[in-house]
């Protein structure tokens, strides 16, 4: 057995595991997608810095649909504007579903001021609150 990320273990079969040990690797498996939400959020910012056709890019090397690519897309750019809620996506304190909520807001020039004044606040809650809330 051995440890990818905050406990979980690879090459363990699941059927041993008591409801504990389940319970702990579906906290590690949330915290294991946040980090490659918040990395590839980084590495669209980076491509889109460098003017390449990031969408494009994640359909054809990341073997996204057009939707994922263009969600990731916009997500990616919603966090560039929002680097706390990036850094606690990135920390696994809040989930990839939270953190694209928040994100997309800043694609709303109605919302995107309101959500930059208030991301601090918007973050604790979010901490707290699962993303139906």
């Amino acid at each position: 057995m051995s440890c990818l990320c905050g406990g979980m273990s690879v090459g363990t079969a699941v059927s041993g595991m008591d409801i504990g040990a389940l319970d702990a690797e579906i906290a590690a498996l949330g915290k294991v997608d946040a980090a490659v939400v918040a990395r590839r959020s980084r590495v669209i910012a980076e491509l889109t810095r460098r003017r390449s056709d990031a969408a494009e890019r994640l359909r054809n090397s990341g073997g996204m649909s057009s939707r994922e690519a263009n969600k990731a897309s916009k997500t990616a750019d919603g966090l560039e504007k929002l680097p706390h809620t990036r850094d606690a996506l990135e920390n696994g304190e809040i989930s990839p579903g939270q953190a694209e909520q928040l994100a997309s807001r800043m694609n709303k020039p109605d919302l995107a001021g309101k959500v930059r004044e208030n991301e601090e606040r918007l973050l604790e809650r979010a901490k707290n609150e699962s993303t139906d809330e």
